[in-house]
């Protein structure tokens, strides 16, 4: 019997040294499992980020995703009226910005991966948001909120800003798109010429050039896009500030001629002009913006002109674009013009 009770509990030991290895082998077991289950998550996380699609849709095109359960059509329509300006003085009226307005139960699949788009939601607080890359990449959500239409009224400076906002945004793309198909024969070019540094996308070429002066074109069946750069002398800088047609005319008339002997280009005089203070690259420049024509001929267009606006301790920098394109929409040329003057850098003293 003695024999017997040592026996079982030999057996029970062994049983209870099993169970307690058992235990620990359980315990790893679970806490592996607890580990890799968070790894995975946070895995899952991320996952939606790196395989978000390419955002899609032509420049300065606006989606507004609309919620028709809580306003009401004209509460969509003086919202588009506030979003929305023309493009400057122009042959024809054109507005800025192109809007699609979505139904909020349609807003699926494709239409997700538009670059700009507007979401509107109802809230007793008036709020504006802009996030980025939410269904796509490259893409800038807009979440406005309000209560009324009243609200519309009430902020309508803030509203009118997101036009300012949305072309910056439309700048910076095509910017990124510029770095990578830039021209270096004629960035160098201007560099020589300019000591400035300013990028050039590939389809340009250069028209004229000499130590103080460069045109650059870009030429196709429809359109024809043109920069103009020259470096001035601080007197002719501040009359630019007094009679800035004068100016012009004076530095553009000699060099971009007309398709008829004799034909030049100048500014239309009785055009409105469009004056603006803005940043380029951090330098504070006076831009107008207005009409061209070709003297002893009947061709037109728009110009933009930039020239800096406060003294600095070197040779000053006009800048000339213009734009021809006849019965053709005139904001996306115009657009990748500014975007081109947006590159440019002063990178050396001249004096």
């Amino acid at each position: 019997m003695y024999q017997n009770k040592r026996r079982a509990k030999i057996i029970y030991l062994q049983n209870h040294q099993i169970a307690k290895t058992l235990t620990k082998a359980q315990q790893y077991i679970i806490i592996s499992i607890v580990v890799l289950s968070g790894l995975f998550f946070w895995l899952s996380q991320l996952k939606p980020e790196l395989e978000l699609p390419s955002a899609i849709g032509d420049p300065l095109e606006l989606v507004v995703v609309k919620d028709l359960s809580e306003f009401k059509s004209d509460f969509y329509q003086t919202l588009a009226n506030l979003l929305n300006t023309d493009i400057g003085p122009s042959p024809q009226t054109e507005m800025m910005l192109n809007i699609i307005e979505i139904d909020n139960k349609k807003f699926t699949g494709i239409l997700q991966r538009h670059h700009n788009i507007l979401i509107i939601s109802k809230s007793q607080n008036f709020s504006i948001q802009i996030k980025k890359d939410v269904f796509a990449k490259d893409q800038t959500v807009i979440l406005l909120a309000c209560r009324s239409i009243q609200d519309l009224d009430l902020h309508k400076v803030k509203i009118r800003q997101l036009n300012d906002s949305i072309k910056s945004v439309e700048i910076d793309r095509l910017i990124s798109q510029i770095k990578k198909k830039n021209n270096k024969n004629l960035s160098n070019k201007i560099s020589q010429n300019h000591q400035i540094s300013i990028l050039v996308p590939n389809g340009f070429f250069l028209a004229h050039d000499d130590t103080n002066l460069t045109w650059i074109r870009r030429e196709t069946p429809k359109l024809s896009q043109g920069i103009f750069i020259a470096n001035i002398s601080k007197e002719l800088q501040e009359q630019f500030f007094k009679e800035p047609s004068n100016v012009i005319d004076s530095l553009i008339k000699d060099h971009v001629s007309g398709p008829l002997l004799g034909s030049y280009m100048i500014t239309e005089r009785s055009a409105t002009v469009k004056k603006d203070s803005i940043l380029v690259s951090g330098l504070p420049m006076i831009k107008h913006q207005s009409l061209w024509r070709i003297k002893n001929d009947f061709m037109g267009g728009i110009y933009m002109c930039y020239v800096l606006s406060e003294a600095i301790n070197r040779e000053p920098i006009f800048i000339y674009t213009y734009l021809y394109s006849p019965g053709e929409e005139k904001k996306t040329s115009l657009i990748q013009l500014e975007a081109i003057v947006h590159t440019m850098s002063l990178f050396k003293n001249r004096s």
